[in-house]
C-alpha cells in the first residue's frame, strides 16, 4: 500500500477525526496517528468546548484532543502530574470521575496500609523487643525483665509513635536504650540512649564503690585513679578502707606505717609468719621487705627512729 502524502493524511484526519482510521487507511502507526489527530483536531473543537482545553482538575490536566465521539463531543487527552497519559470522554471529564491516571488511588492505599514509615528501621525494633521482654512470658529475656516486675509505661506502648517522641531515634548504630535505675521501668525519665560501654556500667551486677560523695563502678574508679582495675578488686578481697583501696599510693603508706612494728617484731625473734599475720601482710610481703626490697623506706625509719 502507498502510504498517502502528508496533506492526505491531513485531509483524512479533518474528515474523519479518527486515529484508528489513519491507521488503517494511511498506514501510519499508533504514535504518529495520535500525533497527528491530537495537532489538528484541537483546532475543530466546537466552541462550547474549547474552555476546556488546558483545564485541570485535581492531578490530570488536558493538553489536547484524542478525537471525537460519533455526537461530536470531544475525548480529551490528558497529561497526569505523575507524567502518565490517558483518555478521557467530554463527559466524565464534567463529572469529575477521575482525579489521576490511577496513582492518587495507589498512594491512598499505601497511605491506609501505613502508620508511620519507620517499621524497618532500628527504632522500631528496639521499641518491640522492649515491649516483648517485658510482657511476652516466651521472650528469652523475660525472667530477668518482666519476671522482675519491669514493665514498659502505658504511652509506650499504646504506639511506636509516642516512643519515638519521648526518646527520638538512637543517634548512632551504637546506641540503644538504656535504663538509667536498673530496677525501674521502662519510662521517658528512667530512659537515655547509651552505648554498649556506657550500659556495661550500668548494670546490677557491678560492684559500686562510695568515696568523697561519688558513687562509681570498679571501671570507673580505675579512669579516675589511674589504678588497674586488678588492683581495686584485690584490695577490696583484702577488705581495706576504702581510703586505701583508691589510693594511687595506698600499699606504700601501709608499709610504711607499719614496717616500724614489722622491724621490732623481728627483732623480738617472731617468725615471718606471726608477723604477716599481725601486720595484715602476706608471707611473701614481708619476707620481701626484710630482705630489702624496701630498703629506701626502712632506712627512713631508722632515721627517724634514731633522731
Amino acid at each position: 500500500m502507498i502510504k498517502p502524502t502528508r496533506e492526505e493524511i491531513r485531509s483524512i484526519a479533518v474528515r474523519e477525526k479518527s486515529v484508528q482510521m489513519l491507521i488503517d487507511r494511511c498506514g501510519v502507526g499508533q504514535a504518529e496517528a495520535n500525533q497527528i489527530v491530537t495537532q489538528l483536531l484541537t483546532g475543530f473543537v466546537p466552541q462550547g468546548y474549547k474552555r476546556f482545553v488546558g483545564g485541570k482538575y485535581e492531578r490530570l490536566e488536558i493538553t489536547g484532543v484524542f478525537g471525537f465521539s460519533a455526537r461530536g463531543v470531544p475525548v480529551w487527552e490528558c497529561t497526569c502530574d505523575c507524567g502518565a497519559k490517558m483518555n478521557m470522554p467530554h463527559d466524565r471529564w464534567r463529572r469529575e470521575v477521575y482525579k489521576s491516571c490511577g496513582c492518587y488511588q495507589k498512594e491512598a492505599v499505601a497511605s491506609l496500609l501505613r502508620t508511620h514509615g519507620l517499621s524497618h528501621t532500628r527504632a522500631y525494633s528496639i521499641w518491640r523487643g522492649v515491649i516483648a521482654r517485658c510482657e511476652n512470658i516466651e521472650d528469652a529475656n523475660y525472667q530477668k525483665y518482666g519476671g522482675r516486675g519491669i514493665t514498659v509505661c502505658d504511652a509506650w506502648r499504646e504506639s511506636f509513635e509516642n516512643f519515638v517522641g519521648d526518646m527520638g531515634l538512637p543517634p548512632s548504630c551504637k546506641h540503644s536504650i538504656d535504663r538509667i535505675d536498673n530496677n525501674g521501668h521502662y519510662e521517658p525519665e528512667n530512659c537515655r540512649w547509651a552505648t554498649a560501654r556506657q550500659q556495661s556500667r550500668n548494670r546490677r551486677s557491678n560492684r559500686l564503690l562510695t568515696f568523697n560523695g561519688e558513687t562509681k563502678c570498679i571501671a570507673e574508679w580505675s579512669e579516675s585513679t589511674g589504678l588497674s582495675r586488678t588492683c581495686i578488686e584485690m584490695r577490696l578481697n583484702k577488705k581495706l578502707p576504702i581510703e586505701e583501696v583508691l589510693s594511687p599510693a595506698g600499699r606504700k603508706r601501709r608499709i610504711a606505717d607499719r614496717m616500724s612494728d614489722v622491724l621490732e617484731m623481728r627483732e623480738e625473734g617472731k617468725s615471718i609468719s606471726e608477723i604477716a599475720r599481725e601486720v595484715g601482710f602476706t608471707p611473701d610481703t614481708v619476707s620481701l621487705a626484710l630482705r630489702g626490697t624496701t630498703k629506701k623506706i626502712i632506712a627512713e625509719l631508722r632515721q627517724k627512729k634514731l633522731a
